[in-house]
């Protein structure tokens, strides 16, 4: 049986906290992985519906089944059968979706842009991936020179880009839309809204366990294996993760005012959306 209920975005804004609390819900069966990558990985989608179902199993029983795979939202974003990334191909993961599951509900969680790079910036530098520069400035200078179809952080915080192909495959009484300090805030207030969306019970929202669930303690946590696994590549992560441990990163009014200008049509077109003033997103 397919899902019903899917979050789709968008990523590093609480999507695996929101899974967590959804799945205590008695009327919501999520899947116990919570990121399938069914619809934008070819090598996962070539497999079939049945594979894809096959992560529902149990959940028959239940009004609503559902995922969490923020990079759905992500306009034409795929990966090919080698899991090489694709960008603003005509088959993206909410066509797909569209096709397979058309009356699914779709649930998106918004952050501040700048909040969101450096949450991005981080993961990655911990990470130790290949391409990520130090210090954060210029990593940001290096990705506001690069055409916009290239896949990159700013490309991920173009919301109107993304959420105008969302709108265009899905009417809006489909799609609920989360504000990440909402959630951050006042998280039973936000379930609340979110199970009367659903058309379950909205009570329940006060029952919930809100511990929150995220990744991002992983990667500011050193660890020997994490050291011997930057070692062996042939770079210079191991020094790079070092010098963001051994040197506190800042990100300062120029940072951030360079990525407020670049989003600030986003960020107008979120606030007339959910008829509300984002006054957060826009402080340098």
């Amino acid at each position: 049986m397919l899902p019903n209920l899917i979050t789709a975005g968008f990523t590093r804004c609480g999507t695996s906290s929101l899974h967590y609390y959804l799945s205590q819900h008695p009327d919501i069966f999520m899947s116990k992985k919570k990121e399938i990558n069914f619809f934008n990985k070819n090598k996962n989608f070539n497999k079939g519906l049945p594979f894809y179902e096959s992560y529902f199993s149990g959940g028959e029983p239940f009004p609503f089944r559902g995922e969490s795979t923020p990079m759905y939202a992500e306009k034409g974003v795929l990966y090919d059968d080698s899991d090489k990334l694709l960008v603003f191909k005509k088959k993206s993961a909410l066509v797909r979706i569209k096709k397979a599951i058309p009356h699914c509900k779709i649930v998106l969680i918004m952050r501040s842009p700048v909040d969101r790079y450096i949450s991005m910036y981080k993961k990655n530098l911990f990470q130790g991936k290949n391409n990520i520069i130090y210090p954060p400035l210029k990593y940001l200078e290096k990705e506001l020179n690069t055409p916009l179809e290239t896949y990159s952080f700013l490309y991920k915080l173009k919301y109107k880009l993304h959420l105008q192909e969302l709108f265009r495959l899905f009417p809006k009484y489909q799609v609920h839309l989360v504000i990440f300090d909402d959630l951050e805030k006042n998280p039973s207030k936000v379930l609340k809204e979110l199970f009367e969306f659903l058309g379950i019970d909205s009570e329940f929202a006060s029952k919930i366990n809100y511990e929150k669930c995220n990744t991002a303690k992983v990667y500011s946590r050193f660890s020997f294996t994490k050291a011997v696994y930057l070692f062996l590549k042939s770079d210079r992560s191991l020094l790079k993760y070092f010098l963001a441990k051994k040197k506190k990163m800042v990100f300062g009014v120029s940072f951030r005012k360079k990525i407020v200008e670049y989003v600030e049509e986003d960020i107008e077109y979120v606030e007339r959306l959910t008829d509300r003033q984002l006054d957060g997103w826009k402080i340098i």
